[in-house]
């Protein structure tokens, strides 16, 4: 059922809001609806991986990283899914790409939490 409701949400969202139109009102709610979008799909994808449907929840993964490529939140989410597969090569694949992505994009290193976890994945 909650499933269904995300799914449901989801299907709503159009992109950008008023992509065409720079000022600070839209930016604001344009940054509040891309959050809430974004937060929906890590709720489908949690949702999915409780209820044991791992393709689809590493599917809304890939989505939500596309949205937003530097959330740590997703790897980490992503990285449960591949290690519940039994994926170690998509998971350690998936973690260099954080590492990557975070280094380039921020000049950053992934949080130890990022870090910590993965570590213990791939025990």
């Amino acid at each position: 059922m909650r499933i269904n409701h995300l799914k449901a949400g989801i299907k709503y969202y159009g992109g950008r809001y008023l992509p065409e139109i720079d000022m600070e009102w839209v930016d604001n709610l344009r940054e509040v609806l891309h959050q809430n979008y974004i937060s929906a799909l890590l709720q489908l994808a949690e949702a999915y991986l409780e209820s044991n449907q791992l393709e689809p929840a590493l599917e809304t993964c890939q989505i939500a990283l596309k949205e937003d490529n530097l959330l740590e939140d997703t790897y980490r989410l992503a990285f449960r899914i591949y290690a519940e597969m039994g994926n170690t090569g998509g998971l350690v694949k998936l973690y260099q790409s954080c590492v990557d992505t975070l280094d380039r994009e921020i000049s950053a290193s992934p949080s130890r939490q990022t870090q910590d976890l993965y570590k213990s994945l791939v025990k």
